[in-house]
């Protein structure tokens, strides 16, 4: 397995860009690829909020579902999306030995 780095390129983050949120040029990432865990999920998951740090790291890992595939045209441009349903996951804190194990598989997760 490989990570692949899905941050925005320039181009990317150009105001008319379909990856780039209205308005904002300073996003490094697209829209839709932010995960947010709510108490209920937190629980599930046996952790807390500060299990966490802001600018800290964690590994995730799903079983995650093709739920839609759309496609939309309009002018010369074709824009696809697909949308994952997640469906159980898993998490790794700085605290784990398994996120210990990913860093030296994946060269500090990169």
């Amino acid at each position: 397995m490989k990570l692949t780095s899905m941050a925005l390129t320039k181009a990317e983050r150009k105001e008319d860009s379909p990856l780039a949120v209205t308005g904002s040029q300073e996003n490094e990432f697209p829209w839709g690829l932010s995960l947010t865990l709510d108490n209920v999920s937190l629980k599930k998951l046996g952790r807390k909020a500060e299990d966490f740090t802001p600018d800290g790291y964690v590994y995730l890992v799903c079983k995650a579902k093709c739920d839609t595939i759309r496609t939309t045209k309009g002018g010369n441009k074709e824009d696809v999306s697909v949308n994952l349903q997640i469906e159980s996951m898993d998490l790794q804190t700085g605290d784990d030995k398994a996120n210990q194990a990913f860093d030296k598989v994946f060269v500090n997760g990169k």
